[in-house]
């Protein structure tokens, strides 16, 4: 009777009432604890991934040397991440799992060109106490720590990795949140590469620019006094024949004349010919503005201004996206012009009804490949009909010319970017071009979307 009145006591109720407000309180108090905490982390990752990417940004500068640019880097990530150890390794060949330590930083036991075979290498990675996975075989041989933070970029084949010798308040443990900080870090390190060997061949370009003014420089001069002389002469004698109109009136004075201008002729196309060339010379130095460019924006665009002429000969043309987000980086205007070409003169060879594809995609070694393919129906796209009139074979050999015109256009613009232009034909009928840009000049940014 007594336990029952001291269950019902008022006096037990309201402490047992307190009693779960307090329970309350403090379930509320711990989740706010570890969303401060959280927050806090991601503060300071953010931080982190800032810093990181301003203080990266400066190796860009035009006096830090390229070989330099690595074991910077890697001191600025030491220093903002809080880690023991890091390096970045490279790839050779692409695609082999043979990694080769370009710049190492923490540690005398890594060494410079060392190898290390990762048969099977992540795109990312982490290790920690409370992970129980077992990371890839070779991963923990980079860095010889237990504790890794890795990124790779199979498409170029870098690779960034930080390591700690245990987990602490400095050290804390790795998660699944800092793939955003190594894929940063190695994102940066890799355009910063690409900035400065564009920087290259930006200063190469403008050094030949250079040399060729004075060239040409030098050519106008001479040429203007080889063409004095020869002009003098022909003029002399037009002179001489207006005021005496009866001196070439015999065969002899005829024949002189004759072969006075002709020799002139000879020589002032001799002149022009080397102009010509010079010209063709001067035009071959092309000054290359390069950056990182989608490469289905620019296949689109190559559609977009190309639609009209396909409308206006009938044919179909089309396009084929490439299956991952792939960037080249190049000359946004010139590799366009190059492409458009491409596709004028596969239009201007193909009769009507016929199809032209444009498509694009990251062949096995990495690099970029834009094919133009033209499928023709009846005569092949490079075989020339037969002329029925003298119109028509003026036709035919101006279309020839301009279509030699384009390619020579888009071979400069190709091997400028340090590209291959391949053009075949087929007896079947159709034609088709390949522009194959380098590894270094291509870019997969489906990892980092």
């Amino acid at each position: 009777m007594s336990s029952q009145a001291g269950i019902g006591n008022p006096y037990e109720r309201e402490l047992q009432y307190y009693r779960n407000e307090c329970n309350d309180l403090g379930a509320r108090l711990l989740r706010l604890q570890e969303e401060q905490s959280q927050a806090f982390l991601e503060a300071r990752r953010s931080r982190t991934v800032a810093r990181l990417v301003r203080e990266a940004y400066r190796f860009a500068e035009p006096n830090q040397a390229m070989h330099d640019i690595g074991g910077a880097l890697l001191q600025v990530v030491v220093e903002t991440a809080l880690c023991d150890r890091a390096a970045l390794l490279r790839e050779e060949p692409p695609g082999s799992g043979r990694f080769l330590v370009a710049h190492a930083i923490g540690g005398t036991s890594i060494e410079a060109d060392e190898v290390i075979m990762i048969p099977n290498p992540p795109g990312f990675f982490f290790t920690s106490s409370l992970r129980l996975d077992r990371p890839p075989a070779g991963l923990l041989d980079v860095l010889r720590l237990p504790f890794i933070l890795w990124a790779y970029d199979r498409s170029s084949g870098h690779a960034l990795v930080i390591g700690n010798r245990s987990e602490g308040n400095v050290s804390r443990p790795f998660e699944s949140g800092d793939q955003e900080l190594i894929e940063t870090a190695l994102f940066v390190y890799l355009d910063v590469l690409y900035r400065k060997h564009a920087e290259g061949q930006l200063r190469q370009a403008k050094q030949s620019a250079e040399e060729a003014n004075v060239i040409q420089a030098r050519f106008l001069e001479t040429l203007s006094h080889r063409l004095r002389p020869t002009v003098e002469r022909i003029v002399t004698l037009v002179q001489a024949m207006a005021c005496q109109p009866g001196m070439a009136s015999g065969p002899e004075q005829i024949e002189a004349a004759t072969q006075q201008l002709t020799e002139s002729s000879h020589e002032l196309a001799a002149l022009a010919n080397d102009a010509l060339r010079l010209a063709t010379t001067r035009e071959q130095s092309l000054l290359l503005d390069v950056q990182w460019i989608d490469l289905a924006d620019t296949m689109r665009r190559v559609l977009r201004s190309s639609y009209l002429a396909s409308v206006k000969g009938g044919v179909e043309l089309s396009v084929s996206l490439p299956k991952r987000s792939v960037s080249i980086c190049v000359d946004r205007d010139s590799m366009h012009r190059a492409i458009q070409a491409l596709v004028g003169v596969s239009l201007a060879r193909a009769l009507p009804s016929s199809a032209v594809k444009l498509s694009a995609g990251r062949r096995g070694d990495g690099a970029v490949e834009i094919l133009v393919s033209c499928s023709v129906e009846g005569a092949p796209a490079y075989t020339p009909g037969i002329p029925t009139s003298d119109d028509a074979d003026r036709t035919v050999s101006q279309q020839a010319g301009t279509s030699a015109d384009r390619l020579a256009v888009a071979r400069r613009i190709v091997e400028a970017h340090e590209g291959v232009l391949i053009t075949e034909s087929r007896l079947s009928g159709g034609s088709q071009a390949r522009i194959i840009l380098p590894v270094h000049m291509t870019r997969d940014d489906t990892g980092f979307a």
